[in-house]
């Protein structure tokens, strides 16, 4: 059995910690044997199908931390439907992990994201139907949101690839720094 301390499953931004974010994985998350199970492109519902198919077979982590459902929105896929493969994926951690902390990440601003925009306001909603999966006790929601974002609300531009979804090596420093005290405490 792997005895990673941590798993990180979920889209390219997850995958993306062992590209433009290799530096920060190599730092802060190596020295706990963590794994990274982000694929390109997925959509919540290939997360979900890597979950009952084996992806987290053979592991007993503490924590898992998931992002995903950005894909789905950015394909037009609604809000509700996008909580919908999230929670899903969510339930399916807890029967394969139960012991397990899931640090259940808000989905990340993306696009040019002025605020009121169509895809902000679909964001946002997703993000606060994801909230309500916190129980307190084994799921643990953060929405790091707000540190992608600048004066006015306005997403940083330099955190961020030209395709201003992706993250830049700089964006990948401010999702370590924006879950470090929830992350560091879900470990002990």
């Amino acid at each position: 059995m792997r005895r990673p301390e941590v798993v990180f499953i979920g889209d390219s931004l997850t995958e993306g910690w062992l590209t433009s974010g290799v530096r920060m994985w190599e730092s802060r998350y190596r020295h706990r044997g963590a794994v990274n199970l982000g694929v390109g492109g997925d959509f919540t519902g290939d997360v979900l199908w890597r979950i009952e198919h084996g992806d987290l077979d053979e592991m007993a982590p503490r924590l898992v931390v998931l992002l995903a459902g950005t894909n789905d929105l950015g394909a037009g896929v609604s809000p509700q439907e996008t909580f919908n493969g999230i929670a899903a994926c969510v339930r399916a951690i807890g029967v394969r992990l139960p012991q397990a902390h899931l640090l259940l990440l808000g989905v990340l601003p993306r696009g040019s994201g002025i605020p009121g925009s169509p895809m902000r306001r679909s964001v946002a909603d997703v993000n606060a139907l994801v909230a309500c999966l916190d129980d307190e006790k084994l799921v643990h929601y953060l929405d790091i949101g707000d540190a992608f974002l600048g004066p006015g609300g306005t997403v940083r531009a330099e955190l961020f690839e030209a395709d201003k979804v992706h993250l830049a090596t700089p964006g990948y420093q401010v999702w370590a720094d924006a879950m470090a005290s929830t992350f560091n405490a879900l470990l002990g």
